[in-house]
């Protein structure tokens, strides 16, 4: 399986987070797709961000909300491995590895997964 973890432009905006989050609930319904909230961190600062498959998020960019984003997380699930890459240009970042909060909240980039109660960093 291959996802995405994105964020959203002015995510901190609870009107713009708002209506992304209204049309990717809408979008997730038409398609029958699930695309889950998530925590995270990214060069040290916190913000909101989305995980969704690579085919959805496809369809997602369409309506601009994150236009001025820098990067977007492509995972790829291979076995037990998950293997991240710049989406846009294709190079390999690292495996993503589940670590203890204590540990992960070390890092410059971590994702939470609130469903998973799990921290997520890229080694």
């Amino acid at each position: 399986m291959e996802y995405v973890i994105f964020s959203i432009d002015n995510w901190n905006n609870s009107g713009a987070s708002y209506k992304a989050e209204k049309t990717f609930n809408y979008d997730d319904m038409l398609y029958n797709v699930h695309t889950k909230k998530l925590i995270g961190c990214y060069k040290g600062q916190l913000e909101v961000s989305y995980i969704t498959p690579l085919d959805h998020f496809n369809r997602l960019r369409r309506y601009g909300f994150f236009n001025q984003q820098e990067c977007f997380l492509k995972i790829i699930i291979q076995g037990n491995n998950m293997l991240a890459y710049d989406l846009d240009s294709g190079k390999y970042l690292g495996r993503m590895e589940k670590l203890p909060a204590e540990k992960a909240i070390q890092y410059e980039g971590w994702t939470y997964h609130p469903e998973q109660y799990a921290y997520y960093v890229i080694l």
